[in-house]
């Protein structure tokens, strides 16, 4: 007789159980619904940082290249002709290597490409440069010492013969991406 009674009480709360569930099951679907419409709104937000990010990164790209030009026509104005030759082949290289950078990190493309220890030091290194980035008086030595000589192993040969150096090809490059 003892058995019936746990077997009814058993029944009894498991009925309760599922009669518990059923009664709530409205309030967990509308607690479902606002998930998914909170899911939905953190992804378009989400979105819409990565397109913001996109358009800051562009900009910063399009005053890299006026700096560059300021600088180079500084030099200009101040005669020194085989110095402003000089940072127009830095501000080459710089944009050709951001170029090489920004399709790589494009998620649709297959090609992969890394600075090596040299081109990397040249990028951040120019990139101070044009962001006004000052070090202490030695490491700025240093720093531009590397620049002009990292520059004079791939355009030695232009610099010394004042060949002035197209811009347009690799500025219309990273304009197109």
């Amino acid at each position: 007789m003892a058995i019936p009674v746990i077997v009814w009480a058993l029944i009894a709360f498991s009925g309760g159980g599922v009669l518990g569930a059923l009664s709530r099951q409205p309030e967990i679907n509308k607690l479902q619904e606002q998930v998914r419409k909170l899911q939905a709104e953190v992804n378009r937000l989400n979105s819409l940082i990565s397109e913001q990010n996109r358009q800051i990164q562009d900009l910063r790209r399009k005053y890299d290249i006026l700096i560059g030009k300021s600088i180079i026509d500084s030099a200009m104005a101040k005669g020194q002709l085989k110095g402003a030759i000089m940072y127009s082949y830095c501000l080459k290289e710089y944009l050709d290597l951001n170029y090489k950078i920004l399709v790589a990190e494009r998620e649709d493309s297959e090609n992969t490409y890394a600075l090596d220890q040299q081109e990397y030091a040249f990028y951040e290194g120019f990139k101070q440069v044009l962001r006004g980035i000052y070090a202490d008086a030695n490491q700025e030595k240093i720093k531009r010492y590397f620049i002009r000589e990292y520059i004079r192993v791939k355009f030695g040969t232009e610099i010394d013969n004042l060949i002035e150096c197209d811009l347009s090809m690799s500025i219309r490059r990273i304009g197109a991406l």
